[in-house]
């Protein structure tokens, strides 16, 4: 089960993606360009400790992860992490 995003720590950005593909952080929708410039930040700080987490329930199709995990591979974020909400939300 994946944790509380709000949990979020400055090393760690954590990213739910909902069953339609929209994505959103902390609770706030965003959409793909925005995200990419906060992983961009994110690794800019720290390269070697920055985190991906993406969240989801068991419905969200690979096609809507795929561009998230393009984006972080582009930039060079090496560590992802995946976790599946409880209840489906």
């Amino acid at each position: 089960e994946g944790e509380d995003e709000r949990k979020d720590s400055s090393g760690r950005l954590i990213v739910t993606v909902a069953r339609d593909g929209q994505l959103s952080v902390s609770g706030r929708a965003i959409d793909l360009e925005e995200l990419r410039g906060m992983l961009f930040d994110g690794h800019a700080k720290d390269a070697d400790q920055f985190e991906v987490r993406i969240r989801g329930d068991r419905e969200v199709p690979y096609e809507k992860i795929e561009p998230l995990m393009l984006a972080c591979a582009k930039i060079g974020i090496t560590q992802l992490k995946f976790g599946v909400l409880p209840g489906g939300e």
